[in-house]
């Protein structure tokens, strides 16, 4: 059974895929079809909840475990924290806009670029944090 660093460095994995699967388009804006919006919704629909799943879990175990082992584990959780609820707010705006709206694109955009969310702050994050023992 993997332990729950294991599961978070994969869902990381997993989400920063469909992140960057959602990114390629096609957009409402480069031509793409209903079909093809409908599948860009049901992706983002996915990836709400994924990485919801994977908040929760950082929440319940990974940073009490940082704050607990690390010297500088309050500071590095409390930040990381902050930036994951910027995220989760990102997320909702996204969740309540369809894939044909202007607005999807722009947050859709902002997710990769927004600290907590799957971006490169993460991953210097899971290097210190849950990367490869």
């Amino acid at each position: 059974m993997a332990d729950v660093f294991t599961v978070l460095a994969n869902d990381h994995q997993e989400v920063k895929g469909t992140l960057a699967e959602l990114e390629k388009g096609p957009t409402s804006a480069t031509g793409a079809t209903e079909e093809q919006l409908a599948l860009r919704k049901k992706m983002t629909e996915q990836l709400i909840i994924e990485e919801s799943k994977h908040e929760a879990l950082e929440e319940m175990y990974l940073w009490p475990a940082v704050r607990e082992h690390l010297e500088s584990g309050n500071p590095l959780a409390d930040e990381a924290t902050g930036q994951e609820q910027a995220a989760k707010q990102v997320l909702n705006d996204l969740d309540k806009l369809g894939a044909d709206d202007a607005d999807f694109e722009k947050l859709l955009g902002t997710l990769s670029r927004t600290p907590g969310s799957t971006s490169n702050s993460r991953s210097r994050r899971y290097g210190r944090c849950c990367g490869p023992r």
